[in-house]
């Protein structure tokens, strides 16, 4: 998702929380499947050498965060997809 990498300062607006809800519902509708996904969290990688990379990653951590929190809480997370978000999010 080009959002992430586009990102100069740090976001006030809590996109990266919308933008898992929508990531959530094409889950649960089975529009986005788990191999899919795993795939795309596992290739974004974000070195966090300045303030932009930090922010980056940052808001890619949030993201992740609610896309945990939200299908943990549906009881739709497989232990696969738990651990992929999981390592993201304390990489």
């Amino acid at each position: 998702m080009n959002y992430f990498r586009k990102i100069e300062i740090k976001p006030v607006d809590d996109e990266e929380d919308r933008l898992a809800y929508i990531i959530k519902e094409l889950f649960v509708h089975n529009i986005l499947h788990e191999d899919k996904l795993k795939v795309w969290i596992n290739r974004e990688k974000f070195p966090r050498k300045n303030n932009k990379e930090y922010y980056q990653w940052s808001a890619f951590r949030s993201f992740c965060m609610v896309i945990y929190i939200e299908l943990d809480q549906l009881g739709l997370i497989s232990d696969e997809l738990q651990k992929c978000l999981y390592d993201h999010i304390n990489r």
